[in-house]
């Protein structure tokens, strides 16, 4: 009874009073109706005149809220009743009252599990992550493919299904021979993987093994949630190097000097010396062997695919000239796979006792070092100590013990090394 009145009394102050112009005619004014919707659909304002009742328009739409009517106060003291007429200028003000739904997020799991989560229209979803043993949990998705991702920001104004995505743990798999890394590759947890041969050039692969003491030979091997080691097992191919193959053939001699290395555990390497190609180099290397200087000694630096270098030696004797392009001296041995070359420092006449043997051809250092001459047999020793394991500054983790290194020099007459000036 009391809103009725409140409506009524609203009515009565809204009535407009017509006022007479100066001949007596009923004259009426013109008004404006502003409607706030306070969050709603926009409503327009409105223009009426006075004396004249005056419908509502369309009522405004907010979702999640019911509309509950126009009102003069901001503070919604008194609700304006659809007809109406007014006397001024008049602000309507638009009052919601809050609808409570609650909605409810489906969460699609691992292999058709579900769970179920249930929230407050309007209320910020949380959505917590899933876990899957062996697997990673990529985030929620709004479609099955997987292709639209969920925003955690939105707020929930209707049932939802979410679906997780997971991406396989991956398994880093390594393969090693004799402590050097093989290959490395990646498997998925859970997936099977066939192996293959992996072939080493101077090697016979025997198989894969979980063991380092090669026990336990597999074909296949299946991802983890971790790293896995397998071991490759080689035995060393026969030595049958075609000599009229290798690069350096047209230099090989029966009038040339050659030298033995014999390699503690390995075996020995055999190498024909050119001294048309570098005869002090030649010289200067056959007297350090004839002392027996490189016995002892090792191959202490190792790369693999490019060479391995020895020699490291206490010796009171001097450093030779260079005898290569860049420093004046015609020397046309391309360092290819098996020659045998001088190590020096920065200064091109800093040669001594260190040498090295390419491992894979490396034609860049061609003009810049002093090669004399190349490997006929040991190639097979050659591949496996470049597959030793090393440190960061290419040392191996095991010694590489130089026993000897012997000369027969086929009739050739060696001179004294010339020091470099």
């Amino acid at each position: 009874m009391k809103k009725l009145l409140t409506i009524l009394s609203l009515l009565l102050v809204f009535t407009l009073t017509a006022c007479n112009d100066s001949e007596g005619h009923l004259v009426t004014n013109e008004y404006e109706i502003t409607f706030v919707s306070n969050g709603g659909s926009v409503v327009g304002s409105i223009n009426v005149e006075g004396l004249v009742t005056t419908s509502l328009p369309e009522d405004p739409t907010k979702e999640g809220y019911t509309f509950a009517g126009w009102y003069v106060e901001e503070n919604f003291q008194t609700l304006v009743s659809d007809g109406i007429t007014v006397t001024t200028d008049t602000t309507l003000y638009a009052r919601w009252e809050d609808n409570y739904y609650q909605f409810r997020v489906t969460l699609n799991l691992w292999d058709g599990e579900k769970a179920f989560y249930d929230f407050d229209y309007g209320e910020v979803t949380f959505i917590p992550a899933t876990r899957q043993d062996g697997y990673n949990f990529k985030g929620w998705f709004y479609d099955v493919e997987l292709t639209e991702p969920f925003d955690y920001k939105e707020t929930l104004t209707s049932d939802i299904n979410l679906y997780a995505k997971f991406d396989p743990v991956e398994s880093i798999i390594f393969i090693i021979f004799n402590n050097y890394l093989v290959e490395r590759f990646v498997v998925d947890y859970d997936e099977v993987v066939t192996l293959t041969e992996h072939d080493l050039e101077g090697f016979t692969f025997e198989g894969y093994y979980t063991e380092i003491e090669h026990t336990n030979q597999i074909t296949t091997i299946t991802g983890t949630k971790s790293s896995q080691y397998i071991y490759a097992k080689y035995s060393l191919a026969a030595d049958n190097v075609d000599l009229t193959s290798l690069a350096y053939y047209d230099y090989l001699s029966p009038s040339n000097p050659v030298i033995s290395i014999t390699v503690e555990d390995y075996g020995v390497m055999t190498l024909e010396l050119f001294p048309a190609v570098a005869q002090n180099t030649v010289d200067n290397f056959i007297q350090y062997a004839l002392d027996q200087d490189y016995s002892g000694s090792s191959f202490h630096r190792i790369i693999n695919g490019f060479m391995i270098q020895g020699g490291i030696i206490e010796s009171n004797n001097c450093s030779i000239e260079g005898e290569f392009s860049s420093n004046g001296v015609t020397n046309n041995l391309s360092h290819t796979r098996g020659v045998i070359s001088m190590a020096r420092t920065s200064s091109m006449n800093s040669a001594t006792s260190q040498f090295f043997i390419v491992h894979e051809d490396s034609d860049f250092l061609d003009g810049n070092y002093a090669a004399f001459g190349g490997l006929t047999s040991g190639f097979n020793i050659l591949e496996l100590i470049a597959y030793q394991l090393r440190d960061a500054y290419d040392k191996p983790y095991v010694d590489i013990v130089i026993t000897s290194i012997t000369v027969e020099l086929n009739g050739y007459v060696p001179g004294t090394p010339i020091c470099a000036e």
